[in-house]
């Protein structure tokens, strides 16, 4: 099989059309002349000279030679302003010219420049390359000029200068006429799109005197490259109206000392004022009023409102004596939470609100606040935060108005309905408050939770497993890594009950046996406790085939959150511990902005390049990182074998041509069949679950259909959906995109409706070499060379590599014995060598899973803390035990006596604590605000208790 694509465009029809006619537009080429008298400026539109038959005299400054880079350089920032580059084509001197150009002895041309569109000549190979060698490069590299002639931009112009020592028009410069045959098309374009000026990028000629001044003296006060060019950005010669002064230190300063406010504003006036005067950012805040009570505010576009929450006088008495604990006269508001964005990272959650993952920071501002932070990918997988939220601590209360109220209105139900997945550290906190706003009638009907794998095994496993003090040797070393890749594989790689059973199973007899003689009992004992205690109890939120066909996109760790906090503090323009609340917004804020309007850039980039090492027409329309998964999945795709039943036509086995066992494989290693089947004559769904996860199709997909089109990438894959969506003047591209996103989310994935393939021809396409099963019967017409893939490939996993306890045969299996089916009994079989592999049937269906999965976990949360309150009540007993032991003994053990005495009403206290915890917000405890919670600190920093 060729591992070239077989493909159609498939783009949805309404698309195809605007993006067909977004690759042809006119242009203003507008030339400004300045008057000095005057500092008046004149727009002289070039193109239209042209298509009158004129020549254009540029003024008087730019005469002679040395006007040449001058006048070449205003012309390209021209070329920018009108949304695309012009670059240099061709000089031609008075020698070159042609002699039908020198008519005039009176008026010499002395020099020439042809100038085209950057997208006007064809992209070059290598010269190094012979013709013999195929014109397809093997690099993942990509061109702006196009590979053929028919897509080259027809656009051109041409300037010349009349010799110095002429009669007339010395020195001048003028714009050369066009032919009258090519008139009518001076301003068209072609083969790209238009470009809003400042996501082009400009080239470093283009910068003034005034700007390279400009940056040397940055450069000697030691900026950074990125804060210097926010500046020259700030400063360029695009029409933005600003000035020197505004550096960005200055900018963020400025902006709080002219929100004119009285010198006793405290941070919350500061930081209301301030967001209240820009425009860039939405925000929502949830505050209490002694007369009003709580009220939660927001002016995000469409849901500008007030609305007053609900809360019973209970509570209202506590959030009264929170708002005297803190001093505050009954005219001022309490500032309980403030949740802010900037209208760009709205733009992209609305786009990509499948997967969040939230996280809290701490030292972004001097009043010791913590910041909670929603974070997302893109179409391009980075990351960018969804929400940013200022709340007085970390308890429980906290989280739960935020998921409860303050993102319902912040985000709106168009996209809290659509959140599939929130990731979480080990905060008891944060993932108790989020599943308690799962399910049907709850803020997320649609989304479950997930504990971070770096929280939950790594940190966990450091802190609570015993280890030998000191450097352990480097066989016990390897044996530890074992166990660290043991669990590591139920979180990423495990895809069914009986899998995991099978691994959990396999990693306990290993240590028992083969593991017991490298570890220390007492590490193996702590091994096995942690396991028992920490993951188990837990397992409905972090194992992997429990979220395996969610739309999830493979998130399973909080990394994203972690490294956009990294970037928020770090460099010249981060935030810093010392700034008050204010400043520490703006600048978090600003530095956001930066960020993603390089990737607006990059994005506007895109919609203009040229693959060359792909020649699928998808690649076009598809964003460069799925590009890259899409080529990768095909390529793998061409080594699996296809079995086609013909019972159903609609069935297809998909597997690997089976290797046996070649050593140990620790944990064991999985060959899996994998099933794909046709739903509804439209739609194909995949057992490994990746085209559920990710929206796009694969290897399994691919080898079946042969073929690849735009259809069966889910929407936030387009290209042009990351240019287009949202954005002013685009409302017609926006509105396609709204009617895909909810055909897409309309989808029934609870019966397989994944990868859409309506319209494409397949079924009718199948090669000869495909596998089939006979009508009636259970017999494989199959070749020779596949009889040895006869004892696995009916619905079986394959395990080979690490020793494990034997997989006998047993006749309790019922009917499926008769077909391999074989079961686990690590208790009273013997080991194996390990070239023997063991084969275990599982079942092969679409599931159900996130009603199942909400109410699981839910149902874990209560066992857990049923738990927790047992060993509470066990440890009051023992305390109280031994204070009755110590009454009537002497004055030798008062001390004694007092110590217990205050441990056992610290207990009792948490046990009253936890009792609160169980009942629902109206019934939480308020903190002052402020003040960071230390205990919360400690246990995020050690992952340690769930």
């Amino acid at each position: 099989m060729t591992t070239e694509l077989q493909h159609s465009s498939g783009l949805h029809p309404d698309l195809q059309k605007l993006y067909d006619r977004s690759c042809v537009w006119d242009c203003e080429l507008l030339f400004e002349e300045h008057d000095d008298t005057t500092d008046h400026a004149t727009k002289h539109n070039l193109c239209k000279h042209q298509a009158n038959g004129f020549e254009y005299m540029f003024p008087d400054q730019y005469r002679g030679l040395e006007a040449k880079e001058r006048l070449v350089m205003e012309l390209k920032l021209a070329a920018l302003k009108a949304g695309f580059c012009l670059v240099t084509n061709k000089y031609q001197s008075r020698k070159s010219l042609p002699a039908t150009k020198q008519r005039n002895p009176n008026r010499v041309r002395a020099l020439a420049i042809h100038f085209k569109c950057d997208h006007g000549t064809v992209h070059r190979q290598e010269a190094s390359k012979s013709k013999e060698q195929s014109t397809q490069p093997l690099k993942n590299t990509s061109a702006k000029r196009p590979l053929s002639r028919d897509q080259v931009c027809p656009f051109g112009l041409t300037i010349y200068m009349i010799r110095e020592d002429s009669v007339v028009d010395a020195g001048r410069w003028f714009l050369a006429k066009r032919q009258e045959k090519n008139r009518d098309n001076c301003a068209r374009h072609s083969g790209h799109i238009q470009i809003a000026p400042d996501l082009l990028p400009k080239h470093v000629r283009t910068m003034s005197k005034e700007e390279k001044k400009l940056a040397k003296q940055c450069s000697q006060l030691r900026f950074t490259a990125t804060s210097t060019a926010a500046l020259l950005n700030l400063r360029n010669a695009l029409g933005l109206a600003h000035t020197p002064e505004q550096v960005h230190y200055l900018l963020t300063q400025a902006r709080v000392t002219e929100l004119e406010l009285a010198p006793s504003a405290t941070n919350a006036d500061k930081l209301v004022k301030s967001f209240s005067n820009r425009t860039d950012v939405c925000w929502a805040m949830m505050t209490f009023d002694p007369q009003a009570g709580v009220l939660l505010e927001s002016t995000v576009k469409d849901r500008k409102n007030q609305l007053k929450l609900d809360r019973n006088s209970e509570e209202n008495a506590r959030f009264r004596l929170l708002h005297n604990q803190n001093r505050l006269s009954s005219s001022q508001k309490l500032l309980l939470i403030f949740l802010f964005a900037t209208v760009e990272e709205m733009r992209l959650l609305q786009m990509h609100p499948e997967s969040i993952s939230c996280d809290v920071t701490f030292g972004t501002e001097n009043t010791k606040k913590q910041l909670f932070t929603l974070a997302a990918c893109d179409g391009n997988n980075k990351a960018f935060n969804c929400g940013r939220a200022y709340i007085p601590n970390g308890q429980a209360w906290v989280f739960w108005h935020c998921f409860r109220y303050c993102l319902k209105v912040f985000w709106g139900e168009s996209i809290t309905n659509r959140v599939s997945l929130m990731c979480t550290d080990g905060c008891v906190q944060e993932y108790q408050a989020f599943i308690n706003n799962t399910g049907d009638g709850e803020t997320f009907p649609n989304a479950v939770h997930t504990l971070c794998h770096f929280h939950t095994a790594t940190l966990s496993f450091n802190n609570n497993v015993s280890l030998p003090p000191g450097t352990a040797p480097e066989a016990m070393q390897r044996a530890i890594d074992v166990v660290r890749w043991f669990v590591k594989s139920w979180f990423f790689e495990v895809e069914n009950c009986e899998e995991y059973i099978h691994s959990r199973s396999s990693l306990i007899a290993w240590l028992e046996r083969g593991g017991g003689s490298v570890l220390e009992p007492h590490t193996v004992n702590s091994i096995k406790t942690w396991i028992t205690t920490h993951l188990r109890p837990l397992e409905k939120m972090w194992l992997n085939f429990e979220r395996l066909y969610l739309c999830t996109m493979d998130l399973r760790t909080t990394s994203i959150s972690e490294s956009l906090h990294a970037s928020m503090k770090s460099g010249h323009d981060g935030v810093r511990a010392g700034m008050d609340t204010a400043n520490s917004a703006n600048t978090i804020v600003e530095k956001s902005s930066r960020v993603l309007k390089e990737r607006q850039r990059q994005n506007a980039r895109e919609q203009s390049r040229t693959v060359k090492w792909s020649q699928m027409p998808t690649a076009a329309h598809l964003t460069e990182y799925c590009l890259k998964v899409a080529k990768k999945e095909w390529k793998s795709s061409t080594s699996l074998i296809v079995v086609h039943a013909k019972i159903d036509p609609g069935e297809w086995w998909v597997f690997k041509e089976h290797e046996p066992s070649g050593g140990v494989s620790a944990p064991p290693d999985y060959t899996r069949l994998r099933c794909v089947k046709l739903v509804h004559e439209e739609f194909l769904w995949c057992s490994c679950g990746l085209p559920s996860r990710m929206k796009y199709p694969c290897r399994h997909i691919y080898a079946v259909t042969k073929q690849v089109s735009m259809c069966m990438f889910g929407v936030r894959w387009h290209s042009q959906f990351q240019h287009y969506y949202g954005r002013t003047g685009q409302e017609e591209w926006t509105e396609v995109f709204d009617t895909m996103m909810a055909d897409e989310f309309a989808r029934k994935h609870s019966e397989g409706e994944c990868v859409c393939v309506d319209g494409m021809e397949f079924l009718s396409q199948q090669p000869e070499s495909w596998l089939s099963i006979e009508d009636g019967s259970n017999e494989m017409v199959i070749q020779a060379k596949h009889l040895h893939d006869l004892t696995w490939v009916q619905k079986r996993v394959v395990v080979k590599g690490l020793p494990l306890p034997e997989i006998r045969r047993t006749e309790e299996a019922g009917p499926n014995a008769t077909n391999g089916s074989y079961a686990t009994n690590c208790e009273e079989q013997e080991s194996i060598s390990v070239e023997q592999e063991s084969i275990f049937e599982v079942e092969c269906h679409i599931p159900d899973t996130i009603r199942d999965l909400q109410l699981s976990q839910q149902n874990a949360i209560a066992s857990r803390r049923e738990q927790r309150n047992a060993g509470y009540a066990q440890r009051v007993e023992k305390f109280r035990a031994i204070l009755n032991l110590a009454e009537g003994r002497g004055a030798w053990n008062e001390r004694i006596d007092a110590h217990l005495e205050e441990m056992f009403v610290g207990l009792t206290n948490d046990i009253a604590s936890e009792k609160e915890n169980q009942k629902r917000s109206s019934e939480f405890a308020f903190p002052e605000t402020g003040r960071s919670n230390k205990r919360v600190e400690k246990r995020k920093k050690s992952a340690g208790e769930f």
